[in-house]
């Protein structure tokens, strides 16, 4: 299934309308793994989406990316950069 619908460049910031495609793909994919009763990782994907909504997983997930050049010896230190 396709969706599609127009977006007004006046009533929308772009931060808007990208909030409102993750919410409805994270919705519409949660109900497609749930729908499918053959899928073997079930369990497993709704517990990984369960989890990405938690701020600590979140941060404990980005302190491991920050960390992994680092950790592989491809740079010194991590630098962080504040935008």
């Amino acid at each position: 299934m396709v969706a599609a619908y127009f977006i007004s460049a006046n009533e929308n910031t772009v931060g808007d309308v990208l909030g409102d495609f993750k919410k409805y793909t994270c919705k519409q994919t949660i109900k497609s793994i749930t729908a499918h009763a053959a899928e073997s990782r079930k369990e497993w994907m709704l517990k990984i989406f369960k989890e990405a909504g938690n701020q600590q997983f979140a941060a404990q997930k980005i302190e491991y990316i920050h960390n992994n050049p680092v950790d592989d010896g491809i740079v010194r230190k991590v630098r962080r950069i504040y935008l």
